[in-house]
């Protein structure tokens, strides 16, 4: 798999459902592939997250937001 994915490939993933923002916007952090990316520096791309802590960072923002999203679905108002 590549370390850098076109920001369009990024875009129909996010689109079609098979990526998942960590965040609110295009342009977050998302989950793809297994792995976690980052925009690049130029904006027009997603690069793969390698640096431990960032992702330590992002595992633990992913969990908390399908936590959130679990709770929301059942009607939980925490």
């Amino acid at each position: 798999m590549p370390d850098v994915a076109p920001m369009t490939e990024v875009t129909d993933a996010v689109t079609n459902g098979d990526a998942e923002i960590i965040g609110r916007d295009l342009g977050d952090p998302l989950y793809w592939r297994g792995v976690f990316w980052q925009i690049t520096a130029a904006a027009d791309a997603y690069q793969q997250v390698h640096d431990r802590e960032q992702l330590r960072v992002l595992h633990d923002a992913r969990r908390r937001l399908r936590l959130a999203s679990d709770a929301s679905e059942a009607g939980d108002p925490t």
